[in-house]
Parts: C-alpha cells; sequence; structure tokens
C-alpha cells in the first residue's frame, strides 16, 4: 500500500496596504490549502485575504509520508466507560 502523498510548492503573490508586491512560498497539496497557509503564517493576509492576487504552482514537489497517530491512547488516569 502506497502511503505517500506529493506535495507541491506554491508561490503566494500579494500586494501589501502600500502597493509592493510579495511572493511567499509554501508547499501544499492544493491550491485552495496553501492560500490558507499563507494567510494563518501572515498577519496581514489574515486581516486582509482579499490581497492576495495570484497562488501559482511551481513544478517543485516533495513526497511526505503521513504521520501514523497509532493507537488510541489509553492512559491510566482515565477513567474507562
Amino acid at each position: 500500500m502506497n502511503t505517500q502523498r506529493t506535495i507541491h510548492q506554491y508561490l503566494i503573490q500579494y500586494k501589501d496596504l502600500e502597493g509592493k508586491s510579495h511572493l511567499e512560498s509554501v508547499y501544499a497539496s492544493d491550491a485552495m490549502e496553501a492560500q490558507n497557509f499563507a494567510i494563518d503564517c501572515n498577519s496581514g493576509l489574515f486581516q486582509r485575504p482579499h490581497l492576495i492576487n495570484a497562488v501559482i504552482k511551481t513544478d517543485k514537489k516533495i513526497r511526505v509520508m503521513p504521520v501514523n497517530p497509532g493507537p488510541p491512547e489509553s492512559s491510566p488516569n482515565k477513567p474507562r466507560r
């Protein structure tokens, strides 16, 4: 079973309130996730996400293995039902 997934590099292009263009690079599985990462990591974009004018997918990609959370934790301090 192949559990790897491919993550692509996206460039988020936006202008600040002074009109200067900026380009941020993020890795995500799709364009919407890339945009959301950029908004979450940049306080200016978090307050004004409409400043984003492009989400550009590049040719660069990586393969990642999903984190296996393992079996549910059973803590000796937790009451059982």
